[in-house]
């Protein structure tokens, strides 16, 4: 595949066309397992403009999370572009190999049995056990921690980064936002009770796995809080959209990128427009959400699954391995065509990622005119 380049229509950027300069810019980046290269590719297409437009915040939520420690572990180090570059780059080189530590036969057994339950309980549980280990990642993750000399927040630059996570104990029992900042939320901002606020002086590569720890797919991950210890997953659970955090952590204009997918699934199944996944923890308590002054939001609405099903075919074993078994429930419950779109979130097929990493970074392209505007880009449904 080619390489991502940066067009020739962005020098125009450069040759001095005046950008409104927000005066904190949030990056909020959710969670959508492997469909985040999405988010690489938009930030490639974007990083002219956040070169002079600097991100001073950032929260995410699950795999999201991963893309966004890399993001805050480089920032202050390095510029906007070469980060991006690294992103990217992160994201085109996975394979199945580099990424998990688990033997394909035995990962297949243990997604036969997970399978098995879920088709039986029908509900979320939480294994100890998972039908994957990110060993290799974390490795990946830890050596690029060494390099940049840890995770470091300033004034200067970007000055906060959240990560989401749900604690977990029988079964979910609440959210938790772990944060390391140049200082703390301010005591006059309303309170939420919908998440606990963890403050820490860095925050680690395993903090991201935790929030990217999607129950029998990925390992809960033990993590330290004020008094004792606990036991974290999935930080969709609670907001796979942290915008909330961002905004209480001093963003007052946000940019998000959204690749859940949870309109698009809400639309494939004929969902109400407020309707909230069972899975999903609520609080009764929690004081309703923050918003920022300004929101510039890219969800992505088209079907991922079309363009695995397109470049996989009919090798479906072989290309999607061990969550076969789960392509099989969701065939059989759903159809083939979403069975593939929820596929789309775990398949490291690298023509996938390359394709949707191409997606990202042409409608990063598309958002520039309306981040100068100040405009709000119109959504748009693919295939």
């Amino acid at each position: 595949m080619r390489k991502l380049k940066r067009p020739s229509n962005l020098m125009a950027i450069d040759l001095g066309i005046h950008m409104p300069k927000p005066s904190c810019l949030g990056l909020v980046l959710s969670g959508g397992g492997v469909r985040a290269v999405y988010q690489a590719g938009f930030l490639k297409a974007l990083a002219h403009y956040l070169k002079t437009n600097p991100i001073k915040i950032i929260t995410a939520s699950s795999v999201g999370s991963i893309n966004g420690y890399i993001l805050a572990l480089t920032l202050n180090k390095i510029s906007f572009e070469e980060c991006a570059d690294l992103l990217l780059n992160l994201w085109l080189e996975r394979t199945f190999d580099n990424t998990f530590d688990s033997i394909g036969s035995l990962a297949f057994l243990r997604g036969l049995i997970f399978a098995a339950i879920l088709h039986r309980k029908r509900t979320v549980i939480i294994p100890k056990k998972s039908i994957l280990n990110p060993g290799p990642l974390l490795h990946l993750l830890d050596d690029l921690t060494d390099k940049f000399n840890s995770l470091r927040v300033s004034e200067e630059g970007l000055c906060a980064f959240g990560i989401m996570t749900t604690l977990v104990e029988e079964k979910l029992k609440k959210g938790v936002l772990f944060v390391q900042a140049t200082e703390r939320i301010k005591a006059s901002v309303k309170k939420t009770g919908l998440y606990d606020i963890v403050y820490r002086s860095i925050l680690t590569p395993r903090h991201c796995l935790a929030s990217a720890a999607l129950p029998t797919v990925l390992p809960p991950v033990l993590l330290d809080l004020e008094k004792n210890s606990g036991f974290f997953v999935d930080g969709g659970f609670v907001q796979n959209v942290p915008i909330d955090p961002a905004v209480r952590l001093g963003a007052n204009e946000v940019l998000v990128i959204d690749v859940s997918g949870r309109t698009f699934w809400k639309n494939a199944l004929n969902l109400p427009k407020d309707a909230k996944p069972s899975w999903e923890l609520s609080n009764a308590e929690a004081d309703g959400c923050l918003a920022p002054k300004r929101l510039l939001k890219e969800e992505t609405l088209f079907p991922f699954g079309k363009i695995l099903k397109e470049i996989i075919g009919s090798k479906k074993m072989r290309e999607l391995g061990p969550i076969y078994p789960m392509f099989k429930i969701f065939e059989r419950a759903l159809g083939e065509d979403l069975a593939f779109e929820a596929a789309s979130y775990v398949t490291l097929n690298p023509e996938f990622v390359r394709e949707v990493a191409k997606l990202g970074f042409q409608r990063g392209l598309e958002m520039i005119p309306h981040m100068l505007n100040y405009s709000d880009p119109p959504s748009r449904a693919t295939g």
